[in-house]
């Protein structure tokens, strides 16, 4: 094909509306344990055809096309089935991802013919393009796709739902997506029930559905994680009546379960629904923390098994999720109480070089990792390295609150054993800098530089601070 040709079809590709043009970036996610998570929703009743274009799109990007274009056809059969009413409008996205797909295989031909029916579909939806139209279908599917890929996408998930909600305000599916969205993004907030927007399209979203048991145990860990146990409970008990065979479902009703110290109920839900789903890294993770959670109640000598149960379920969700951050954490935590501080170091050093999914791992890993050392290699001077680290995070998170936490104790402790400390003036100056308290943070770093003159770090603080105020 010459240059021109491969520019006007190319043109036309990029103003699709499907997984090619989203903008998906395969560094962010483990595509392995990706397709697992896709191939476990495919067992639902619903959102089938979103489930194979994205297995169709990930097997792309794994270099295996003639297993995409099975997806493919699969997603198309079931856009067939399951929405026969509005089936050109489900099935522009399936048709983008086709003809996306044969111009990478090379099939020019096969590329055109979809790009025509697409265009075809599009010339009977008012307001639309030649080769995309405004749909809440769309939109909607544009933040599912969002949803699941990783978290660095859930903020992008949360804009195509709302999207999707301006067209259609009732429609329980993306009602459904949005909570999700919310809870997710709110998951490491330190947040009040009034402040909680997850909290209220949660409510929302079971008015619209009430039997949808995913909302409904949702909605219960969330009033746990805000302090409505009892409320929590009963919404996590009637979760389980709803769906008692769903793993989906029973996985978060374990969760709730550990949550509320039932630690042995939730150990037995999970595995059984580790046996429907058995490369699930959540199921073993979920595990892993059941058993961390009996651990602690128990007296020192009789915690070894426990911990190695813990470490077992911990390394195999490693296996099945590489970059399964908190995973990692916790199997350095487990290594640290067992008192092989060597091991336990090395993954936690592991951990914090994985990339960030998302803006809170970063005051997690830090966080994580300087509590261990100030707290198993007393080494007040690298703790408080890691606990400055975890304030790079920008937004505020239990993590990154617990690292100022840290960094006072420090700070107050060191001062009052010895005032004329500088750097612990600095380290409680930094502390108010971060809490948006300018006027502490002032007389701190004043005080700092009158036992540590000519400090640049305090300087430049302190010139900051002041513009501030001024």
């Amino acid at each position: 094909m010459c240059s021109s040709e491969d520019k006007d079809i190319k043109s036309k590709l990029m103003q699709l509306e499907c997984y090619f043009t989203w903008g998906l970036e395969k560094e962010a996610v483990d595509l392995d344990n990706l397709v697992q998570r896709l191939l476990d929703s495919i067992r639902l009743p619903t959102g089938k055809v979103r489930s194979f274009n994205f297995l169709a799109y990930v097997k792309y990007m794994q270099g295996c096309n003639e297993d995409a274009l099975a997806y493919l056809k699969q997603a198309e059969d079931y856009a067939k089935k399951d929405h026969e009413d509005d089936f050109e409008k489900w099935v522009l996205v399936t048709y983008g991802n086709y003809a996306w797909l044969y111009y990478h295989m090379g099939d020019i031909s096969k590329a055109q013919d979809f790009l025509s029916k697409i265009e075809d579909i599009c010339k009977n939806i008012p307001s639309a393009s030649r080769y995309s139209a405004p749909l809440s279908i769309v939109d909607g599917e544009k933040g599912w796709c969002y949803l699941r890929f990783a978290r660095k996408y859930y903020n992008e998930a949360i804009v195509y739902f709302q999207k999707a909600l301006e067209q259609e305000p009732d429609d329980p599916e993306w009602n459904k997506g949005y909570a999700m969205a919310l809870y997710r993004t709110e998951s490491f907030d330190i947040i009040s029930m009034e402040e909680s927007l997850a909290l209220k399209q949660l409510k929302h979203a079971m008015e619209l559905n009430p039997e949808d048991a995913h909302i409904v145990v949702l909605l219960g860990l969330k009033l746990i994680f805000l302090k409505q146990r009892d409320e929590g409970m009963k919404l996590i008990e009637k979760a389980l009546t709803l769906a008692p065979d769903e793993p989906y479902v029973t996985r978060y009703v374990a969760m709730g379960l550990r949550n509320a110290g039932c630690e042995d109920e939730s150990i037995k839900l999970l595995k059984r629904a580790l046996e429907k789903m058995p490369n699930s890294a959540f199921l073993h993770h979920q595990i892993s923390l059941c058993y961390r959670n009996k651990i602690f109640k128990l007296q020192p000598w009789l915690r070894r098994p426990f911990i190695e149960m813990s470490i077992e379920h911990l390394q195999k969700a490693l296996e099945l999720k590489h970059f399964f951050v908190h995973a990692q954490l916790d199997l350095a935590k487990m290594y640290a109480l067992s008192k092989d501080f060597q091991k336990a170091e090395e993954l936690f050093q592991k951990a914090c070089e994985m990339p960030n999914t998302c803006e809170e791992d970063i005051a997690m890993k830090h966080r994580c990792y300087g509590d261990f050392l100030f707290k198993n290699k007393q080494s007040e001077v690298l703790a408080i390295k890691q606990y400055k680290a975890g304030l790079s995070c920008r937004k505020e998170t239990h993590d990154k609150d617990r690292c100022l936490q840290q960094l006072e104790r420090i700070a107050k402790r060191r001062i009052g054993r010895y005032p004329k400390d500088g750097e612990a003036y600095g380290l409680l100056g930094l502390v108010h800098q971060h809490r948006k308290q300018e006027m502490l943070a002032v007389e701190c770093f004043e005080k700092a530089l009158l036992n540590d003159p000519g400090n640049e770090d305090y300087l430049s603080a302190l010139c900051e601070l002041r513009l501030k105020l001024e």
